[in-house]
């Protein structure tokens, strides 16, 4: 790996891990209350494709970990705090409050403060 591709890579990871929390949320949403507890072809699609979401986001992790230092590159695992939410607001209509951004800031000064 070299040190062009890591920063590529996180970001995969961290997006991947992302879109499958919007997915397992999609899921749980789309659960009724039937006999057969809810479950659905349309939850079960989202509840394959967010676990496979997280199947390659964990593997790009372990390719990562295999050429960095894990101190070095876990501070970036607290990005999906910040891409959950944007995405939850874009996609889910979920709103966000002024506690929700102010948090978000600090968690991005946070990682960019380690990351240097």
């Amino acid at each position: 790996m070299t040190i062009e591709q890591k920063p590529l890579l996180l970001l995969m990871c961290v997006l991947l891990m992302s879109i499958g929390q919007i997915l397992f949320k999609l899921c749980g949403d789309s659960l009724g209350g039937s006999a057969n507890f809810g479950i659905s072809k349309l939850s079960i699609l989202y509840f394959f494709l967010a676990c496979l979401f997280y199947g390659i986001s964990s593997l790009i992790w372990v390719y990562v970990l295999r050429n960095s230092k894990l101190v070095d590159v876990y501070p970036y695992m607290a990005l999906p705090f910040v891409f959950v939410p944007a995405f939850s607001y874009f996609f889910l209509g979920e709103a966000i409050g002024f506690k929700n951004i102010a948090s978000l800031i600090f968690i991005v000064v946070g990682v960019f403060i380690v990351s240097i």
